[in-house]
């Protein structure tokens, strides 16, 4: 078990950088620039104030001894929310990292030996996190709807999860049936996963209390929720017939529905995965 030391918290790299970046603007402009690390009591009569994005971080603005031209304003702040909201956004994201998997500990059953450990994960560098979540430099889908994904091969239906989850915004790709069964019957544990995809292999292997939870799952803001990524080995007309099958909750998911008849890498050989994500991002919920 490691320490976390004042050096090591977020707000102390940030202003560490920021002093760095202090430095080099004085160097540059040949005038000396006071770091303001607390809220100024009155107008500056000379520098500049930052806005919120870094006074979170305790970091205000730069007092300087004299005046800045509106160039040199706009480079500094460019430069400071360009490193700095950059470095503050990834500590907001591996906080939120930390917290899933504070909830995972207490929500997966033994975890399967292919599952990578999400301290693992983060304690690698930022290429190790991409290749583990998303590859670098794409397009980013900010997915808005449940979909339902059928073939009768369950391996595409993965690769097809798996493939939309790679290319949207959420931070997570999380099997259903490796969470605890009192999670998975539980609405406020499944919501309190945020933004992760959730992917179902078969709906057909849903219990009735299952289905219900996340038919109500479904009626939250997609936005702040799990993103359900859901399987079926059968025709669409098939499940409505199922007295098995919750047809309120098949309702929710075919909004977005993706019907596989050809093998999955055609679909991506061909480019309509873009399809694809389009029509999961295009309409709210």
């Amino acid at each position: 078990m490691r320490i976390q030391t004042d050096s090591d918290a977020p707000s102390s790299r940030l202003l560490k950088s920021a002093s760095l970046l202090r430095t080099y603007f004085e160097r540059k402009l040949k005038t000396q620039l006071e770091l303001l690390t607390q809220a100024p009591s009155e107008p500056l009569g000379e520098g500049m104030q930052f806005d919120l994005q870094l006074s979170q971080y305790g970091i205000w603005g730069l007092r300087s001894q004299i005046a800045l031209s509106e160039k040199s304003q706009t480079e500094i702040a460019a430069t400071f929310h360009g490193l700095l909201g950059a470095m503050g956004n990834l500590e907001n994201k591996n906080r939120s990292l930390r917290d899933l998997e504070l909830r995972l500990n207490a929500a997966f059953t033994e975890a399967p030996s292919n599952v990578i450990s999400i301290t693992r994960a983060m304690s690698k560098s930022s290429t190790t996190l991409r290749a583990v979540g998303h590859s670098a430099g794409t397009r980013r889908w900010l997915l808005r709807l449940d979909c339902l994904i059928e073939s009768e091969r369950a391996e595409d239906i993965h690769k097809m999860a798996l493939e939309l989850h790679s290319h949207s915004s959420r931070f997570a790709f999380i099997e259903y049936q490796s969470l605890a069964t009192e999670a998975r019957q539980n609405l406020s544990e499944l919501l309190s996963l945020g933004t992760v995809s959730l992917f179902v292999r078969n709906i057909l292997e849903l219990t009735h209390a299952e289905q219900t939870v996340l038919a109500d799952l479904c009626r939250h803001n997609s936005m702040v929720r799990p993103l359900l990524m859901i399987g079926a080995p059968i025709p669409y007309s098939d499940l409505r017939g199922d007295p098995e099958i919750n047809v309120e909750f098949l309702a929710l998911l075919s909004r977005a529905y993706i019907k596989l008849t050809r093998a999955f890498k055609e679909y991506k050989d061909q480019g309509l995965i873009h399809y694809f994500l389009d029509s999961l991002s295009q309409y709210p919920t």
